[in-house]
């Protein structure tokens, strides 16, 4: 019967070493499992067997970000690098500053356009030619349930992006 290795042997010391370091300098967990010769789900598995494992992974990702996050932002301090200011604004609030397509609205925006839509057919009924009320009042229901769910029918069968 075939023995399997478990990743306590496949990670050894030396190997979870390098993991850290390369993590720590901005490496992913693919780049830093094809280095020491396993697969990143090893180093996943290994994490949840360790919590002391875990905890240098999680402190190495984060030491990264940080890493890599002041040196954007110390690229953005120069007028000639006002990109990197850019880069950084979209990431951290992609809501007011990320590049959309022409045809993604944000959670925000479907929700005001359909809010202006339901208060101008509600503002009508019962007076208007029409009888949209109780149709407004089921496209609101069905709206807020769609919301939550984070996608939006435009009742033509296409469904809309909620958010970026």
């Amino acid at each position: 019967m075939p023995t399997s290795i478990s990743s306590r042997y496949v990670l050894d010391q030396s190997k979870r070493g390098s993991i850290i370091a390369l993590i720590a300098n901005g490496s992913s967990r693919r780049v830093a499992a094809r280095f020491v010769g396993c697969a990143p789900a090893t180093i996943t598995r290994m994490a949840a067997r360790d919590p002391e494992f875990a905890e240098q992974l999680a402190h190495a990702e984060h030491k990264a970000e940080i890493k890599l996050l002041r040196s954007v932002q110390i690229a953005a301090n120069d007028q000639k690098y006002w990109r990197a200011a850019a880069w950084l604004l979209e990431r951290r609030n992609p809501e007011d500053f990320a590049a959309r397509g022409a045809r993604l609205f944000t959670a925000q925006q479907v929700s005001d356009m359909f809010t202006r839509l339901l208060v101008e057919q509600l503002k009508q009924f019962p007076l208007a030619e029409h009888d949209d009320g109780p149709d407004a009042l089921e496209m609101a229901i069905r709206l807020a349930a769609e919301m939550v769910r984070g996608v939006c029918d435009d009742g033509l069968g296409n469904r809309l992006r909620i958010g970026t």
